[in-house]
């Protein structure tokens, strides 16, 4: 095995990129794909339809829905949380499930929240504690509720 697994993490996938780190009571499903050189803070969870890029931080507590893309060298802070149905209700297997795409080298801070289908784009940033209720273009910075830009380039 050329990557870490955590004797507290419970991983079902076996499509984790050399010299990876999984860290504590992290949880990743069998349908997971991550790539090489990323770090995977304790206190996470995966779900099987995820694709997360190479070079990729996660920090603790963030929990990744099905439909989520992360490009590579992706940051996302601590308790980001990531949504994948516009209208969600209690026991409804047939959701539309929206795909959310974080593009290469894009820095998500601490306790963002970004609704499902969203893009944020090449290089954007993303405030702490931002709500994302539209697409970041590329290498612009947002903050607020709702987020809006207050850098451009």
């Amino acid at each position: 095995m050329s990557f870490y697994v955590d004797d507290l993490a419970d991983v079902k996938t076996g499509k984790i990129g050399k010299d990876s780190r999984v860290w504590q009571y992290t949880v990743i499903l069998p349908g997971a794909e991550i790539g090489q050189c990323c770090n995977i803070c304790s206190h996470c969870f995966i779900e099987n339809n995820v694709i997360i890029g190479d070079r990729v931080t996660v920090k603790a507590g963030v929990y990744i829905w099905d439909g989520v893309r992360l490009g590579n060298d992706v940051f996302v802070g601590p308790n980001v949380t990531f949504t994948n149905d516009k209208y969600p209700t209690s026991r409804n297997s047939e959701y539309a499930c929206l795909e959310t795409w974080v593009e290469d080298g894009a820095v998500i801070g601490g306790g963002a929240v970004i609704l499902p289908g969203i893009r944020i784009g090449i290089g954007a940033i993303v405030g702490a504690g931002a709500v994302v209720t539209k697409d970041v273009l590329p290498g612009v910075t947002v903050v607020g509720n709702p987020a809006r830009v207050i850098k451009i380039g």
